[in-house]
């Protein structure tokens, strides 16, 4: 059992998290397109979640696919979502 703690990211619209998703899959990663926690304040309703990755590599992945975020958050559980970007 994974300990790790995956990260969220939210997007201002569902294309923008669709668009995520295609670019994200293309490049091998792993992710599930989950519905955004009713914790965060969102545009939209669609998040990426994402595990296995450290904010550093998060970050630089991110802008070497040109995805646009709206904010990152770490997710321990449904009940602790802290923002962290």
């Amino acid at each position: 059992m994974s300990t790790e703690i995956p990260y969220v990211i939210t997007f201002d619209s569902t294309h923008a998290a669709m668009e995520a998703e295609k670019r994200l899959l293309n490049k091998g990663v792993k992710i599930h397109v989950i519905p955004t926690p009713r914790q965060i304040t969102a545009n939209c309703g669609l998040s990426v979640k994402i595990m296995e990755i450290t904010r550093e590599e998060l970050e630089d992945l991110l802008r070497e696919l040109q995805i646009e975020k709206k904010n990152l958050y770490r997710m321990e559980s449904f009940h602790k979502i802290e923002q962290v970007g």
